[in-house]
């Protein structure tokens, strides 16, 4: 039986259907077909908004009319592709930047192979070998990383292996990196004489072959015997400063972002003496250390060491050398115990429920049943001491340490949890652990792991942690009340208006253990105090627990040992989740913030190092300056939107530049004009950018074609593995999305003049030159001002706005239901700007007012020549700075475009928190009270230009 078709047109963005259709169409199929075949291949997908999202932005990026015909005539590709762009945005991600790995993914046979870890290294070689400098080899590595996640991520997701499968091959590839990173380190000391006797060994997950889609990797470095260098290299003459050196390079390589991305993230911490330890260590170092000062979790941590690059015999002497410490064949007093009261405090810290890795029931109780009955069994029975914890499982049952009963139900729970932390990682390539809380996300993460409801897929999950938890109760003793439980530290919620008291106060403990300054009673304090300025408490703590869980540890203890620096944090967490996430993914912004607070509130764009190599970076870090130094009142909303417009600018000279170079084009023969708010300099967070693109085919005819092929690149470097850099729009060119891209500039005249609509001269008022030869420009401003200011306005033209102006509500009420809409609906941002747009076009014969784009000027300006009452214009200028600041506060906190809010969402309340009202539901009344005044003054004024 056929699968049922999905109902497209409520399930997508009608821009985006529209967009495929028309590259069906390139392709020579019909746009009917197209939607009939994709109709039903979605109703096979978790995600169907998520799968053509990513699929139109695939093929946008990498358009040929041979990828949808191969869809066509082989539907299981396009069935593949959409698998992958609903399941995975991290993979969706790999194939946008690389377009070409889905041909090498589903005509190689590369999702039926595995691959042992000497293939594995074989290949990472291999990428390398074109190159000769390191750093070039090493971005050729991460681009063999990236290809291989997405091979791995791919088979789980279709289904050709298993958690367990993939777990293993993801490791085998870990090992594969870090040889060849040691390798290349190796070659940076080849003018020293030595004969490499360094091992690292890999522990936790990747020590037991059980690495995740974004796991840390935790490293130790031994090495085996203390000598001193024949010939002394600048510092380095002892093997210990030799084998340092060579760690260092090794972590910094696997942790240091370049254009290509990171490798992975290095825990070193499990190292002797932790953090304040050597990287490397010799064997006679280590062996003294376990012997005298070894701890049970340390016995316990060694559990899953396993040799993973380097010297393989100096590391299978030192596995030797620690087993005694490890496994030793007489114990005073039984491990499990401590174990337990390990798991409780893990407990404490992170609740029961939402996390499925440390919450109880989940995956850790599993590997702490299993390494506490292997410390207990391993002794007298080298058998169990197996790295891996399903081998560790079958093993203990060979010595009836556990039944055939227990094992199977913590092996399949296991699998279970482990195939939900898989597919939590792969949709954002994050290191998560944590159910969604949102009933939609925790339904579409059903879906992906194949349950038609969250109601079974929660069933399913209850019922897996209900039994590893008594299993685990059972096995390691009753569990009860510990005398080392976290100290309980109450709030002081006096003041406080809270919708959940008892996650507010689980996220504070959370605080409370990873922040140690913030047990201080006069930090705390003033903590409390800042919480209460803020007014969204329970946001605030929700956001500064994913920064104190990012890796940003000892920052944030730096942070926290300073009044503003507490002031400021919190003011950040209050105000933006989308930068708290930045803040978290980009440890190095939050050091910066830290360590060079001035350098980041001082006005300008800084990081150019980022230009070059990473768009996304320097848009994000320069943004990330642009709204701190907003939160703090260093600058007023229109500053901000001017600073944020000029990154802009800059971002988008670079991007014209760097495709000008690559296709032999003089950027000077281009012509960038700006539309919409990007036109007026008022762009805020998440605004598209509206441009056309000018040329002059006079000059020469070979223009047009390679005009395009620039823009096609500018729209590439606009889109980044990392993310979004911009998104441009183009749609405001002649004819629209169906035109060539890049417009002659006499054929625009032309167009203009003869065809032109009333919304297109309505849209020029704002049009400004962003990129141009002067000759152009000037051609073009010419061109403007006699079609928007000089020609006699049609009969009916407010009329005809007016039209618009309904149809632009109607249209957008449909997919607003239950929210408000604070730029399309009746008195929102668009009547203030139609207004000011339909004054320009009456008027514009004043030198003055054609020349002012920007909104605000433009008001000033109407205002000043009488032609807008100042009542009015008053009410109307501080109605749109609301709306606007509202905007931002919602764009900071929401994902691309969105200018809607819920009257009864969470987020409402903490955007009242900003915009200084004591609850969202006043705010929502006062903005209800705007946009009735905008929509009375806005048809007032519209009817005396007629």
């Amino acid at each position: 039986m056929k699968s049922a078709p999905v109902d497209l047109a409520n399930t997508l963005e009608e821009n985006t259907l529209r967009q495929l259709e028309e590259m069906a169409a390139s392709a020579g199929i019909h746009p009917s077909a197209f939607r009939q075949r994709l109709a039903r291949d979605l109703h096979d997908v978790a995600d169907a908004r998520r799968a053509v999202n990513n699929l139109q932005r695939f093929l946008g990026v990498s358009f040929t009319t041979s990828m949808l015909n191969d869809f066509q005539s082989h539907p299981i590709l396009q069935q593949v592709a959409l698998q992958l762009f609903s399941q995975s945005q991290f993979l969706s991600d790999i194939l946008v930047r690389d377009p070409e790995l889905f041909r090498w993914l589903t005509a190689t046979g590369e999702l039926t192979r595995s691959k042992s870890v000497t293939e594995a290294r074989s290949e990472a070689r291999a990428a390398m070998a074109p190159f000769e400098r390191i750093e070039k080899r090493l971005d050729a590595l991460k681009r063999f990383h990236r290809r291989e996640l997405l091979r791995i991520g791919a088979k789980e997701i279709l289904g050709e292996v298993n958690v367990a499968q993939s777990a293993f091959e993801l490791s085998c590839h870990a090992d594969a990196i870090v040889q060849c990173v040691l390798e290349l380190g190796l070659q940076r000391l080849r003018e020293i004489s030595f004969e490499n006797e360094l091992a690292i060994i890999g522990l936790g997950k990747l020590g037991g072959e059980e690495l995740n889609f974004s796991s840390d990797i935790d490293l130790m470095f031994v090495y085996e015997r203390e000598f001193d260098l024949e010939v002394p290299a600048g510092r380095m003459r002892t093997a210990h400063q030799l084998y340092n050196k060579l760690a260092e390079f090794v972590v910094r390589a696997l942790t240091e972002r370049t254009g290509e991305g990171y490798f992975y993230r290095v825990d070193m911490r499990l190292r002797p003496e932790g953090a304040a330890g050597s990287l490397a260590l010799s064997r006679q170092a280590y062996r003294q250390y376990y012997e005298t000062r070894g701890e049970l979790w340390e016995r316990q941590m060694l559990i899953k060491a396993r040799v993973i690059a380097g010297n393989t015999e100096v590391g299978q002497r030192w596995l030797e050398d620690i087993m005694p410490f490890v496994y030793p064949k007489t114990t005073f007093g039984n491990p499990t115990s401590e174990i337990r009261r390990m798991k409780e405090k893990i407990e404490a810290k992170v609740g029961a429920v939402e996390n499925i890795k440390l919450g109880g029931g989940g995956i850790r109780d599993i590997e702490f049943i299993a390494q506490a009955l292997q410390l207990v069994f391993g002794g007298t029975n080298p058998a169990v001491r197996a790295g891996g914890t399903l081998k560790a499982l079958e093993e203990l049952q060979s010595v009836r340490a556990l039944d055939e009963h227990e094992v199977r139900v913590l092996s399949e729970s296991y699998l279970f949890l482990r195939s939900v932390e898989h597919r939590l990682q792969l949709l954002h390539g994050l290191q998560t652990h944590s159910l969604p809380e949102d009933d939609a996300e925790r339904t579409l993460l059903a879906r992906r792991l194949g349950f038609k409801t969250k109601e079974a897929f929660q069933a399913s999950l209850d019922h897996h942690r209900r039994e590893v938890k008594r299993l685990f109760e059972s096995i390691l003793g009753e569990a009860g009340p510990t005398t080392e439980s976290l100290r309980a530290r109450k709030a002081p919620l006096r003041g406080f208006h809270l919708l959940d008291t008892t996650k507010f106060e689980k996220h504070l403990r959370v605080l409370d253990e990873r922040i140690s300054s913030l047990r201080e009673d006069d930090i705390r304090e003033s903590f409390f105090h800042s919480l209460k300025k803020y007014r969204a408490p329970e946001f605030c703590v929700e956001n500064l627990v994913l920064l104190a869980e990012s890796g940003s540890k000892r920052t944030l203890e730096e942070a926290f040992r300073s009044r503003d620096f507490v002031d400021l944090l919190v003011l950040i967490s209050s105000r933006s989740r989308n930068l708290t996430n930045l803040l978290a993914r980009e440890p190095l912004l939050l050091e910066a913030l830290v360590g060079q607070t001035e350098r980041v509130l001082h006005p300008g764009l800084d990081w150019k190092f980022f230009k070059e190599n990473d768009l996304w970076r320097y848009k994000s870090y320069n943004e990330l300056k642009i709204v701190v130094r907003f939160l703090i009142g260093k600058s007023t909303l229109r500053e901000f939107f001017q600073e944020l417009t000029a990154l802009a600018e800059e971002v988008l000279m670079v991007a014209f530049h760097r495709a000008c170079e690559l296709h032999s084009f003089p950027p000077n023969e281009l012509c960038v004009v700006g539309f919409g708010k990007f036109g007026g300099g008022e762009i805020t967070v998440g605004s598209d950018l509206d441009i056309v693109v000018l040329y002059n085919r006079r000059k020469n005819s070979d223009r047009s074609s390679k005009a395009e092929r620039i823009i096609k690149e500018v729209l590439r470097l606009c889109q980044q593995l990392e993310g979004v850099v911009y998104d441009i729009d183009l749609r405001l060119r002649p004819e629209g999305a169906s035109a060539p891209v890049a417009v002659d500039i006499n054929y625009y005249k032309e167009y203009l003049k003869d065809r032109a609509s009333l919304w297109e001269r309505q849209s020029l008022t704002k049009a400004r030159i962003i990129i141009g030869h002067r000759d152009l420009a000037e051609e073009f401003e010419k061109i403007r001002n006699e079609f928007v200011f000089e020609r006699p306005l049609a009969k009916g033209w407010v009329q005809g706005i007016l039209r618009m102006r309904r149809r632009m509500e109607t249209e957008r009420s449909k997919s607003t239901k239950g929210k408000i809409d604070l730029k399309i609906q009746k008195g929102g941002m668009v009547d203030v700007e139609f207004l000011v747009q339909a004054f320009q076009m009456k008027y514009g014969n004043s030198r003055k007012l054609a020349g002012q784009r920007n909104l605000f000027d433009a008001m000033r300006e109407l205002r000043a020549l009488k032609y807008l009452p100042a009542t009015k214009a008053r009410i109307l200028w501080k109605s749109y700075e609301f709306l606007r600041q509202l905007e931002t506060a919602v764009r900071l906190n929401g994902v691309g475009s969105s200018s809607t809010i819920s009257e009864t969402d969470a987020l409402t309340d903490v955007l009242a928190g900003w915009m200084k009202f004591k609850s969202g539901k006043l705010m929502t009344k006062e903005l209800k009270r705007i946009m009735m005044q905008n929509r009375t003054i806005f048809l007032s004024l519209m009817r005396q230009l007629v």
